[in-house]
């Protein structure tokens, strides 16, 4: 059997591949570099960062809308995701 080695796959490899339920790849970038976004790592030559957990990545990538809903101390947060829209209701 022969193995074949695989570069890892990159930050904007993913945001290109669901950059329609993702934020602004701008403040993406700004996490990664900050050390905030969970499941990348900066790449051995400094440039660039690559994917190790793609679900965690993708989980803190995804946009959320707030919106108020209609009782007084209550939000709705509506994620969209690759299976469609899940609605959170978060109360203060």
């Amino acid at each position: 059997m022969s193995y074949v080695h695989a570069p890892p796959m990159t930050l904007m490899q993913l945001w290109r591949l669901h950059r329609g339920e993702c934020r602004a790849i701008g403040s993406i970038v700004a996490d990664a570099r900050a050390g905030t976004l969970p499941g990348i790592e900066p790449l051995e030559s400094g440039f660039g960062f690559a994917v190790t957990n793609q679900r965690a990545a993708l989980g803190a990538m995804t946009k959320a809308v707030t919106r108020p809903s209609t009782a007084i101390n209550d939000t709705l947060t509506v994620k969209k995701s690759r299976l469609g829209w899940t609605l959170i209701k978060e109360t203060e």
